[in-house]
């Protein structure tokens, strides 16, 4: 996932032709892998209540390993963050919070947990990322690269959605409502191929 992300930053810069950024682009690398194993450890012990199903099992099998992964990622990704002052980019705040309410209950509440809501912050989260943000470290506008940012968008719902088909259990167990449980999973699949045409319709355009 974390060379996903770093790939999907460097698009932003061969698609403009820009030369590669290649500092902000390890720190996605390091930010997203250190996100990734936090989320993970902290789905381990937030829903322990529930029944392991063979994912969270193996995540429990690898703990420490995770743990380690997390610890060095977020160190270097916090380094990253300070030695090259992107502490001065406001979106890159509004990355972290989205993240952190995404994993960590706020008030007894994770904000995936409101109707329909996991899939577009994720989204939302990783568009401000690999585009928005590389686009105002450019030219400070966030207009530059919208058309990018919708086509990124539609790409990562439309893979994220099939994530909720897998999760549909503990979604279930745990009260949240997503598009795979709200609509089945039919429909889900279908609703995640129509999103990847109109994903291919802005990569035309």
């Amino acid at each position: 996932i974390a060379f996903a992300a770093a790939f999907l930053t460097a698009e932003y810069f061969w698609i403009n032709e820009l030369e590669l950024d290649r500092n902000y682009i390890l720190f996605v690398f390091y930010l997203t892998l250190a996100h990734y194993n936090l989320h993970r450890i902290a789905a381990l012990h937030l829903d322990n209540n529930l029944p392991f199903g063979e994912r969270i099992s193996a995540i429990q099998r690898n703990y420490y390993l995770q743990l380690l992964l997390a610890i060095i990622s977020t160190l270097v990704a916090v380094f990253l963050f300070f030695y090259h002052a992107y502490y001065r980019c406001e979106l890159l705040y509004a990355a972290f919070g989205l993240g952190i309410l995404y994993s960590l209950p706020i008030l007894g509440i994770r904000i995936r947990d409101f109707r329909l809501s996991k899939v577009p912050i994720v989204a939302l989260t990783w568009v401000l990322i690999t585009t928005i943000i590389p686009a105002q470290f450019r030219s400070n506008e966030l207009t530059t690269g919208w058309l990018l940012s919708i086509e990124q968008f539609l790409f990562i719902t439309a893979l994220t959605i099939p994530f909720d088909i897998r999760d549909i259990q503990r979604d279930q167990n745990l009260g949240v409502k997503t598009v795979a449980g709200v609509f089945g999973v039919n429909k889900t699949k279908k609703i995640s191929a129509y999103i990847l045409l109109l994903c291919q319709g802005a990569v035309l355009l």
